[in-house]
């Protein structure tokens, strides 16, 4: 096992004063929040009329909540973006590590638990900088690394396109007892 801080540059988003907005203006700056994480790959990202600093992010770039639900998200297309404190930016400082699979680990049972055993705080759970970046991960070949992020991918499309279903059959069962009832 590595530790991420051999692998990983951490760095923390904009600390805000105040509670954040649920919902978004319309501004020239756009803002990834912690609940955007679990489906960014589409893009669901708020427009935000905060006076804040933007970060560059680039490919390969990884987001991870430090609150609450932690989950990690992979930047594939590169943006400026409002980023809150609530969420590291984990960036590679070599090659060394796929960054596919550490979204993948860290979005894993495994890699959930590991970052369960740095958790402060009962009511909402929190990880700080400092914990995460001693946080051990898997130290494995770059080939098998990719193997396992496509094999996560496949598993995560599957996931979506079965949800996709079941919502539709939910649907269509819903219009014919509606149906019925006319």
């Amino acid at each position: 096992m590595a530790q991420l801080n051999s692998l990983i540059e951490v760095s923390s988003g904009y600390t805000f004063r105040g509670r954040l907005p649920t919902s978004m203006g319309t501004g020239d700056k756009r803002m990834i929040l912690p609940s955007d994480l679990d489906g960014l790959n589409e893009r669901q990202i708020k427009g935000s009329d905060l006076n804040a600093p933007t970060v560059q992010l680039v490919v390969d770039d990884v987001l991870l909540s430090n609150r609450g639900k932690f989950r990690a998200a992979l930047i594939s297309a590169p943006d400026d973006y409002v980023i809150p404190a609530s969420i590291f930016i984990l960036r590679p400082r070599s090659n060394s590590i796929h960054m596919p699979f550490l979204v993948a680990f860290l979005n894993s049972r495994a890699g959930q638990v590991a970052l369960a055993r740095f958790v402060q705080g009962s009511n909402i759970p929190a990880i700080t900088k400092s914990e995460l970046e001693g946080l051990p991960i898997p130290d494995l070949p770059l080939a098998t690394q990719r193997q396992i992020a496509t094999i996560a991918e496949q598993l995560a499309s599957y996931r979506r396109m079965t949800d996709d279903k079941i919502r539709a059959t939910e649907e269509l069962i819903s219009q014919l007892m509606k149906a019925e009832n006319e």
